[in-house]
């Protein structure tokens, strides 16, 4: 599958969150694959269109195309972009973004300001 030319489908992130009846001092959703870890605000999440995708184009997420669970944020830096899901958190504080680190660390501080603009 060609990831540029695909159509996402799963569910959106603030749909499942909000099954989850998040206590009132959690601002932030941390998702997470092995030490990767990006962190967005809660109230992003709630605004936006983020999915848990499962499949593109109507077929099963493969390990190339980021399954079996995927974040896409529409708009998003890549580095929000997790492959490969394992585990979605809601949280107090944003802690360790080690997305925030990487991107800064490949690409520069010009791009760790942009990032702190969006929460």
């Amino acid at each position: 599958m060609d990831e540029a030319a695909l159509t996402w489908s799963g569910y959106r992130l603030r749909d499942l969150l909000a099954l989850a009846d998040p206590l009132p001092g959690a601002r932030f959703v941390a998702v997470a694959q092995g030490g990767y870890v990006a962190v967005l605000p809660l109230q992003a999440v709630e605004a936006h269109d983020f999915l848990l995708a499962d499949q593109g184009n109507g077929q099963p997420l493969s390990a190339k195309t980021g399954g079996l669970w995927r974040l896409v944020a529409p708009g998003w830096p890549c580095l929000y972009q997790a492959k490969s899901v394992e585990r979605v958190a809601l949280v107090v504080h944003d802690g360790v973004q080690t997305a925030r680190a990487i991107a800064t660390r490949r690409l520069g501080r010009a791009f760790s300001e942009r990032l702190s603009d969006r929460g």
